[in-house]
């Protein structure tokens, strides 16, 4: 039976039964099966089609866990899985912010989260994501000061690959280079190019 054919045939196949677990793993906060709930709903119904890597859910396991973490301990949480508002998720972002997590890694736990409030709403445990409009921290720092030049060794060495790699065709080797410089001029390369 193949790992596809394994979630079809889960605990997660039948809606009602869906339903039913979902709520109770709500109810409990139970980490384990919301997760393992979040993990089918992600190969089923996300947008990658089940080409989910095993990064991206062990990144979003750890969300979910830290998230609960933040609702409070099971038997008496602060904030209830089925009474939460976008405002609990400002204020768990802000946390993790406060907490010193950088704004991307901000970010990819509020998509863990978001998607296990999607995958309450597909189990029927949830009416809608109130998630949906929070917005993730922004990076102050602009795209172009997070990219590191190339050196001038190093985009020189560049220049050379086309002529090492088509020898045998000129015409192609000098048209491949000339795109590089041009690329380079652009703003590839180093500044004083």
């Amino acid at each position: 039976m193949t790992s596809h054919a394994l979630v079809l045939a889960s605990r997660w196949a039948n809606p009602a039964n869906r339903r039913r677990e979902g709520l109770r793993a709500a109810h409990a906060q139970d980490a384990d099966t919301l997760i393992d709930l979040l993990h089918t709903y992600m190969r089923l119904k996300s947008s990658r089609a089940g080409r989910i890597s095993d990064k991206t859910l062990s990144d979003y396991a750890e969300s979910v866990r830290r998230f609960l973490e933040f609702c409070g301990p099971p038997e008496s949480p602060a904030r209830a899985l089925n009474q939460l508002s976008a405002e609990d998720f400002e204020v768990w972002l802000l946390n993790l912010q406060a907490a010193g997590l950088r704004e991307n890694s901000v970010k990819r736990h509020l998509y863990g989260v978001r998607n296990l409030m999607k995958a309450l709403v597909w189990a029927g445990v949830l009416k809608t994501d109130p998630s949906a409009g929070v917005r993730p921290p922004s990076d102050p720092t602009p795209a172009h000061a997070k990219k590191r030049a190339l050196t001038l060794d190093d985009y020189a060495a560049l220049l050379q690959l086309p002529l090492q790699r088509w020898a045998e065709q000129p015409a192609r080797a000098w048209r491949d280079r000339a795109l590089l410089e041009l690329g380079g001029s652009g703003g590839c390369g180093p500044p004083s190019w």
